[in-house]
């Protein structure tokens, strides 16, 4: 709860959560989820009654053939999985991100039983050369007893492939902001109205500050920028009016790249730059936008291109300075990027900043480039800290399935650990047996995962 207030405090808006609230009928679930299991014993296979009733133990090094099923799981497991291939390699399909992660896992999944008897078998000779033995044992039990160990390897599997697939999204997500950060931050100074979240927000700027930044020596240039929320035809939608500054056109990673002339009829109200969040929203919802744009009286603006941005997830349109105050009627400013001569004297043109803006009557934020990126990277931490929650509980579910699985064949094997004590196997021996199939467990599903993804070199 702490980490997704934090979230909320962090991006949106200022939330305090002062209470906590069970319904009697979560309780009631809760209750009867954990009732006692039943007190009949689970139904055993013939084969299995037979051997107990006659009190002989099937000798672990026998091993058994594969269930009729691992085929046929196999096979549908192969199925799946290359569905989610081809779905994957399909870029132009819009259903590709969703249906990826629903085929691809259980596709996998399904492969693991077969996984686990080619890799076992194959790993035999150097379990028996380096073990002896206990090594050839360990990795006969494995095989043995695959009505538990495939379904229990399977969980492992995939809460291995979702802690490390979790763990390279935010790592590759993070350095994406940051190389963005470093591009769309131009200028060495940004003065911006002060508010209560760290999101944009409508705040203005006091009258005469553009003014005072412009005269102070060392000063370059300026970016003028207004943040507001403008109607529009499927709602309420972000826009930021910009007023470029020197190399401001280069802090945009347009979609396709852009064209010779963009900035000159972006300048002159003719395009707009759309935010991959805003194009990215249901067609439905800005049909009417996509096909007229936006409308203020006679005004019209046709022409829309698509740049990459990371600062809000409802999307945002970026439209020139001057042509949004001709249409709007709105001569307000929200943020001022100060462009320095010699961006090594950053420390003294922050003193002159905040000196010159002291005495204005409401106060205002005067933060360097490097601050603003260290905060948004302190953020962005903050907000994937409950994915490391989320990596936890999967591995724990995995470490209670496995466990609960290890327990089961212990219980099982009672009468093969005693026909192995009477045949001389020490207990030593049988630690080690126990912790070679343990060892054995964990690294077939970390195997069987590459094998399957098609990197086994790199596993």
């Amino acid at each position: 709860m702490r980490l997704v207030t934090r979230t909320i405090n962090d991006l949106y808006f200022v939330l305090t959560v002062t209470s906590f609230q069970v319904s009697p009928a979560l309780l009631a679930k809760g209750c009867c989820s954990a009732s006692p299991p039943p007190r009949s014993p689970p139904r055993c296979p013939r084969s299995s009654r037979a051997r107990r009733a006659a009190g002989r133990a099937a000798p672990l090094d026998a091993g058994a053939a594969p269930p009729r099923r691992v085929p046929w799981l196999a096979a549908a497991g192969a199925l799946l999985f290359l569905a989610a291939a081809r779905s994957r390699w399909r870029r132009g399909a819009a259903s590709a991100c969703l249906r990826r992660p629903v085929r691809a896992d259980p596709g996998v999944s399904l492969l693991v039983p077969l996984l686990v008897l080619l890799l076992s078998r194959a790993l035999l000779p150097l379990a028996s050369r380096l073990f002896g033995n206990v090594g050839r044992l360990a990795l006969r039990a494995i095989d043995a007893g695959l009505s538990r160990t495939g379904v229990a390897i399977a969980a492992l599997c995939v809460a291995v492939a979702a802690t490390v697939g979790v763990g390279i999204m935010v790592e590759s997500f993070r350095d994406t902001v940051e190389r963005w950060l470093g591009q769309t931050l131009r200028a060495d100074l940004y003065v911006s109205a002060a508010g209560t979240v760290s999101s944009r927000t409508g705040g203005v700027l006091p009258a005469g500050v553009a003014e005072r930044l412009r005269a102070l020596p060392g000063v370059h240039g300026l970016s003028q920028g207004r943040s507001v929320q403008a109607d529009s035809p499927a709602g309420p939608v972000l826009m930021l009016a910009l007023e470029l500054g020197p190399g401001s056109h280069r802090g945009f990673d347009l979609k396709g790249g852009a064209a010779d002339d963009l900035w000159v009829r972006f300048a002159a109200g003719e395009v707009v730059l759309a935010s991959e969040p805003y194009a990215w929203q249901p067609p439905r919802r800005h049909r009417r936008c996509r096909r007229s744009s936006y409308r203020r009286g006679a005004a019209r603006i046709p022409h829309r291109r698509r740049v990459r941005d990371y600062g809000t997830d409802r999307g945002m349109l970026v439209i020139d300075r001057g042509a949004y105050g001709r249409f709007w009627r709105d001569p307000a400013v929200s943020t001022v990027g100060v462009f320095l001569d010699d961006p090594a004297r950053l420390d003294d043109a922050l003193t002159s900043v905040r000196d010159a803006l002291a005495d204005l009557d409401r106060p205002v934020l005067v933060r360097a480039n490097r601050q603003i990126r260290e905060q948004s990277l302190a953020i962005f931490d903050r907000t994937f800290a409950i994915t490391g929650v989320l990596r936890l509980l999967a591995i724990g579910v995995a470490f209670i399935g496995v466990l609960s699985a290890l327990l089961a064949l212990q219980l099982e094997r009672a009468r093969d650990h005693a026909v192995l004590r009477a045949l001389g196997v020490t207990p030593g021996q049988m630690v080690g047996l126990g912790a070679l199939e343990t060892a054995a467990w964990g690294s077939l599903p970390a195997c069987s995962r590459c094998r399957s993804a098609g990197s086994w070199p790199s596993c």
